[in-house]
């Protein structure tokens, strides 16, 4: 339960209380893995395949695809303390708890979110200092301004959508460009984070990674989606932000990361 991994975070208030209705986070990466191993149950062919219980396979088999720094979590909490004086092995990759540099969003409200703890759980590169580049709350629903902030950075990003009860997106660790073809590499991979968390990393079968093409590059002569895009093709991108913010996308499958629902309904526009 909540109390049960409370030492992971940052006390909530003043008063050092932890409150487990404001952690979602984990309430999604629980209910994720229910979900993984009933799946697994279903394609075994069992009866009865509600998951009760969890075994410790099913969690690393959970953990390699969805979290595969959540043991590195663990292991890093033991490590700080038994051996508080002592630095972390140099073989092993440490757990680093994400800092917000002293920004909120609409999205993280606090810098002890389970949000930050379940992103962080999904790649070592989401650890550390988070910068905000572009917000809608703050900056509008400005293409122009999403675009130079992504241009004007050469660091890995985090998208973060919300739509409905919904919140999805993407990572990169390449830098941006404006480009009518498709660029980026593996360390790409899509993920849906609320209501229930899921990690679609690259399958292999394709390279279309990321994308970035606005209406000005061609004057639309390429015939071609026109903003920023994940997956799928040049003509309709599986994840995409339109560059008029309308009719956005979100697939449940492509050739080049695996399959799953991003959205919390069947749909792929929001």
């Amino acid at each position: 339960n909540g109390q049960d991994v409370s030492h992971f975070f940052p006390p909530d208030d003043q008063e050092g209380e932890f409150h487990p209705e404001t952690h979602s986070g984990l309430q999604a990466l629980s209910e994720s893995l229910v979900e993984f191993c009933n799946k697994q149950k279903q394609r075994a062919h069992v009866e009865n395949p509600t998951t009760t219980y969890v075994n410790f396979e099913q969690v690393q088999a959970w953990s390699e695809q969805v979290a595969p720094m959540f043991g590195s979590s663990l292991a890093t909490l033991t490590h700080m303390l038994f051996f508080p004086t002592r630095a972390y092995p140099p073989t092993r990759t440490s757990y680093d708890f994400p800092n917000l540099s002293g920004f909120t969003s609409s999205f993280i409200s606090q810098g002890s979110s389970s949000l930050l703890f379940t992103f962080a759980s999904m790649s070592p590169a989401l650890g550390g200092e988070y910068y905000r580049l572009y917000t809608s709350a703050s900056d509008g629903l400005s293409f122009n301004r999403l675009q130079n902030a992504l241009l004007g950075y050469g660091g890995p990003t985090l998208i973060i959508i919300q739509s409905g009860e919904s919140v999805f997106g993407a990572f990169t660790a390449s830098p941006w460009k404006e480009s009518k073809d498709f660029y980026g590499n593996h360390d790409c991979f899509l993920y849906r984070l609320l209501p229930t968390t899921a990690v679609f990393r690259p399958s292999g079968n394709a390279n279309n990674f990321m994308y970035c093409n606005s209406h000005a590059r061609s004057r639309g002569y390429d015939k071609q989606a026109h903003g920023i895009g994940f997956g799928g093709s040049v003509d309709q991108p599986r994840l995409f932000l339109a560059e008029s913010f309308d009719n956005c996308r979100a697939a449940p499958q492509d050739l080049t990361f695996e399959s799953g629902q991003l959205l919390d309904h069947k749909g792929s526009t929001f």
